[in-house]
């Protein structure tokens, strides 16, 4: 949308200067004429203010048109729709549950592609089985599902987002199909996102500036004070959407006690990224060392092991020509042949969390994720990366780094091996600084929309 301010500004100049040549006077006089050099520059922001002002009073309309409605309605229910697009990054299970408490909410998921489906890299049948375990993972959340993407199966029939008429849609992703539907329905729904990963990397395009998604949106459910204030320094204009209220996914260790999680086997979790070679994030060191971490899983029965990889790891693989689609199957199933691993892939992966001792891994968000079990990080760096926020910095400094295999081996063995966690009081400490472990971030967002419309 800031493109398009800056072309029609461009636009009102540029018939500024035809109009004064045809006048035979200067473009400068003109302009000292009738604006000011002030007034120029300052006019596309102004344009871009009046412009999300409206957006905003857009939704504060449609606020008021669905409380008087269920005001004079008894049985006018508000529905609450939950549209995603990959079970790995469900992030409400908690709101969910505190949502369905109120009976005058309606809820329901509507089911659309996945990274790895938009992308077109992976052959039909990949794309059917993968949307498939995503539809069958959010039925067994929600019985009421719908979905929007057609792979041909008579037992999930599609339909449009449109069609649901949902008063509210809380958003996975801001990007790819999805991130085109706040724009769409604008007016006739009012768009939410919770960030569906721990924001530690410093990428602010990613997170607070999708131009058909950000904007539009009535409630951004921001993790912490210092997530609101980036939000703010890259744009002022968002305040009214940013309610601080905590991570969601993060509510299940709301009186987590790790002593209640006893182990007759050390578990390591090994979770590389998707973002090999050279991507947006160049967070992923998989391409390096996946070979090599395979082998230290065989050479290590004693030692229980769960790779998690991220579910877009496989269109990575292919974009970058590491692996075809039959090479990276053929990897996972070397992961599932060893008698001392298993592959997860799945949306609730936190009972995994609590049942490990260790994780190795080159992904932003797990390290956030993971910090509350207590547990040590080794993390894969590579020098190229994205550099981390002020929260990513101040758990980094808890974390062991690895930057070669060779680092890697070497605290894996003082860590599981031996035992020796020298940072495990400093990953406390820090922990306590950014989670609140007795608040349930469900119940703030809950409370804010109940509160919204008198329910």
């Amino acid at each position: 949308m800031k493109i398009m301010i800056w072309a029609i500004f461009l636009l009102v100049v540029g018939a500024a200067i035809f109009l004064t040549c045809r006048k035979a006077l200067s473009f400068f006089e003109l302009l000292k004429k009738y604006i000011s050099l002030k007034a120029l520059v300052l006019a596309p922001k102004r344009i871009e203010m009046l412009w999300k002002r409206e957006l905003s009073q857009i939704n504060k309309n449609l606020v008021a048109k669905i409380k008087r409605e269920l005001e004079l309605k008894n049985d006018r229910h508000l529905h609450v729709c939950f549209y995603v697009c990959e079970k790995s990054k469900w992030n409400a299970q908690s709101l969910y549950e505190e949502l369905k408490k109120n009976q005058r909410i309606k809820i329901s998921f509507a089911v659309g592609p996945n990274d790895e489906i938009e992308s077109r890299k992976i052959s039909p049948d990949r794309m059917k089985e993968v949307h498939r375990k995503n539809l069958e993972f959010y039925k067994g959340i929600c019985p009421d599902l719908y979905n929007l993407f057609d792979v041909r199966d008579d037992q999930f029939p599609t339909t449009s987002l449109e069609q649901l008429k949902a008063d509210i849609i809380f958003y996975q992703q801001p990007w790819g199909e999805m991130g085109d539907y706040p724009s769409k329905l604008i007016g006739r729904s009012l768009a939410c996102y919770i960030p569906y990963s721990f924001i530690l990397v410093d990428w602010d395009d990613a997170h607070f500036d999708r131009h058909n998604f950000s904007p539009y949106l009535w409630k951004y459910f921001s993790q912490t004070d210092l997530h609101r204030e980036d939000q703010l320094h890259f744009d002022p204009l968002n305040f009214e959407q940013i309610e601080v209220t905590g991570y969601p996914k993060l509510d299940v260790y709301v009186n987590y006690n790790s002593e209640e999680y006893p182990r007759t086997q050390k578990t390591v979790i090994y979770a590389p990224h998707h973002s090999i070679g050279n991507s947006n994030l160049k967070l992923s060191t998989f391409d390096l060392y996946y070979k090599d971490i395979l082998a230290l899983a065989k050479s290590t029965p004693e030692i229980a092991w769960v790779f998690k990889p991220h579910p877009t790891l496989c269109k990575s693989v292919i974009e970058k020509k590491l692996m075809s689609e039959s090479e990276y199957q053929a990897h996972i199933e070397a992961w599932q042949q060893l008698p001392n691993a298993k592959v997860n892939d799945s949306g609730n992966y936190f009972e995994i969390f609590k049942n490990s001792d260790a994780l190795i891994t080159d992904c932003a968000s797990f390290l956030a994720e993971y910090l509350p079990t207590g547990n040590p990080i080794i993390r894969l760096t590579r020098p190229d990366s994205v550099p981390l926020n002020k929260i990513g910095e101040a758990i980094n400094k808890t974390l062991y780094q690895a930057e070669s295999f060779t680092s890697l081996k070497k605290h894996f063995e003082q860590l599981i091996i031996t035992n020796e966690d020298s940072l495990k009081t400093q990953r406390a400490q820090t922990c306590k600084q950014i989670y609140s472990p007795n608040a349930k971030s469900a119940e703030i967002i809950s409370k804010i929309i109940f509160r919204e419309f008198n329910l």
